[in-house]
């Protein structure tokens, strides 16, 4: 029998229990024709156990501080480079396989798509999408392990582009580029706003009447722009 029998035969990148890698193993060895190990297996589960949870502490520890949690991923743009999931649930006792990826249109924008199919199936359900979102989007893993996504859309606001930055600082360049255009329009916007403000103006009417400054209007839009600036600084650091 293998010592390193969790290295060997199975790669779990996100959290997983016991159960999962004993599952995920034996699937391994029957896909492989390793009756004589499976054999083993059935005769000492409880030595198997053991080996599994000492050799996926060491595996956990040795892990780089990059795949520590909430973890991006990146390259999934497609079914083909999907990440893929290989226990995932499907309800009380059924389990299934699962891959995940952020979709790009160029008219329409992103969108997380995910399939599950049975395991040991090949043919994979329809596809589950999500809205589109206009400017970015990513998958990470959260600190359960579990995938998620991040987006920015029309109505995002400068914290939300700082957080979807922090989250994936290696976002590929069209990303990047694409965030670097929206933060620009929108830096010259709220500079406007706050150079209108100062002027005694906020730029809208009720009933064909100026709506006046109210106090903290200036401090507000000076906030706002400040968000945004250093939205545009962070982005300019990335092209290191």
């Amino acid at each position: 029998m293998r010592r390193t029998l969790f290295r060997t035969f199975v790669t779990m990148p996100n959290p997983a229990t016991e159960k999962q890698i004993a599952d995920a193993i034996r699937a391994d060895l029957r896909a492989e024709g390793r009756t004589d190990l499976l054999d083993w297996l059935e005769r000492n589960e409880d030595r198997f156990y053991k080996m599994i949870s000492h050799e996926y502490a060491e595996a956990l520890a040795s892990e780089p501080k990059e795949h520590s949690y909430p973890r991006a991923l990146y390259g999934h743009t497609s079914p083909e480079t999907a990440y893929f999931t290989p226990d995932y649930p499907g309800g009380f006792r059924k389990r299934l396989e699962r891959r995940d990826w952020v979709e790009f249109k160029p008219s329409k924008g992103y969108r997380w798509v995910y399939q599950t199919r049975d395991k040991g199936s090949s043919r994979w359900n329809n596809p589950k999408p999500s809205t589109y979102s206009d400017w970015a989007a990513g998958l990470y893993l959260d600190e359960k392990g579990h995938i998620q996504w991040l987006s920015l859309g029309t109505f995002s606001e400068a914290p939300a582009f700082l957080r979807f930055i922090e989250m994936f600082p290696k976002m590929d360049k069209e990303q990047r580029l694409n965030l670097m255009g929206v933060t620009f329009a929108m830096v010259s916007r709220r500079k406007a706003e706050v150079l209108m403000l100062k002027q005694g103006r906020t730029g809208w009417t009720i009933n064909n009447v100026p709506v006046p400054v109210k106090p903290g209007d200036v401090e507000r839009a000076e906030e706002k722009l400040a968000g945004w600036e250093k939205v545009l600084t962070k982005l300019n650091n990335l092209k290191g």
